[in-house]
């Protein structure tokens, strides 16, 4: 994939920003926007997303993703989460890597890197999507309130170049991408998930509608929705926010 990057010293959102340069004309597959300061960063459902200046990557790509149909979006949550789990191994320990469902990426428990993906649907397939990640990368104290940020500064008790941590993302993300183009069909996409996934298959505690229940996560359907089996037997479906993990 040719990687066009763009890195912008300060500016609101980085995938806002790339919409306006789609609405305003033709632009290649591959394009980045790095904003060294993200003075509105956002996460799924209007969440915000806190990252100091300079310290962090905050970074949105475009991809075309056309022979992806548009009941199948969130393969591309799975690719994205995967290339992130996988990158980041080369820094930290893969053991304590998870993605916890459905676009969070842990570190034990604590919150390592938000996916924002905001697609655009033509006809029956995703004509457009633009993947936007928030990654802890030098950040060492946190002032937002959030329940359990970390950062790789934390975690390793050192720095990290940006530059080399998102050259591994985009080798990682590329080889998943091109790798599901050709085989669209097979199980290796899902089951590498699952092999990833926060709290799989472990008795753990959630909350719905405010009242606490434990159970098993089972796997994903085909829309991406959380699939869990409670303490009493029963066997649940469950959309984003319709569930809540107790961390």
């Amino acid at each position: 994939m040719d990687f066009q990057i763009e890195e912008i010293e300060s500016l609101g959102s980085t995938n806002d920003y790339l919409f306006d340069i789609i609405a305003g004309g033709d632009v290649k597959e591959g394009k980045i926007i790095i904003a060294r300061n993200q003075l509105k960063g956002k996460g799924t459902s209007n969440n915000k997303w806190e990252s100091e200046a300079g310290k962090n990557l905050t970074f949105s790509i475009l991809v075309k993703p056309d022979f992806i149909m548009a009941e199948n979006q969130f393969v591309i949550t799975q690719i994205v989460s995967l290339a992130l789990t996988n990158s980041l191994s080369c820094f930290l320990d893969e053991d304590k890597l998870k993605i916890k469902w459905p676009n969070d990426i842990y570190y034990s428990n604590g919150k390592l890197a938000g996916i924002l993906i905001q697609n655009i649907i033509k006809g029956s397939t995703i004509s457009h999507s633009v993947i936007g990640i928030g990654l802890n990368l030098n950040q060492e104290r946190f002032y937002s309130g959030a329940p359990n940020p970390v950062s790789m500064v934390q975690i390793a008790n050192k720095t990290f170049d940006p530059k080399d941590v998102l050259k591994k993302i985009l080798e990682s993300f590329e080889e998943n991408y091109y790798r599901f183009m050709l085989f669209p069909k097979t199980k290796w996409l899902e089951k590498s998930y699952l092999d990833k996934m926060f709290r799989f298959n472990n008795l753990s505690e959630f909350t719905e509608n405010a009242r606490a229940f434990k159970g098993r996560i089972k796997g994903i359907d085909n829309y991406g929705r959380l699939i869990v089996i409670k303490q009493n037997g029963e066997e649940k479906f469950y959309g984003f926010k319709e569930i809540e993990f107790v961390i």
